[in-house]
């Protein structure tokens, strides 16, 4: 994740049962920084992904890539 820092216009959030339950935003850099979210409490329950991109001007705008799933928490 990358991009401008801004939490209530550049966020990424994770939502469930329509519940935000996770959310972060850039951090003014083009350098993508990984970021975890341990969802074992949501297993089984229906979980949503929202990029909200809802600023203009400079450093308005997220950078978002390689989501992945794992059963078991990733080596860093």
């Amino acid at each position: 994740m990358g991009g401008g820092r801004n939490p209530d216009h550049i966020v990424v959030r994770f939502l469930v049962d329509n519940r935000e339950v996770w959310r972060d935003t850039g951090t003014q850099s083009h350098i993508m920084e990984m970021r975890q979210f341990d969802a074992t409490a949501y297993v089984g329950k229906k979980m949503r992904i929202e990029l909200v991109d809802d600023a203009v001007g400079s450093w308005g705008h997220i950078l978002f890539d390689d989501l992945c799933l794992h059963n078991t928490p990733p080596d860093r």
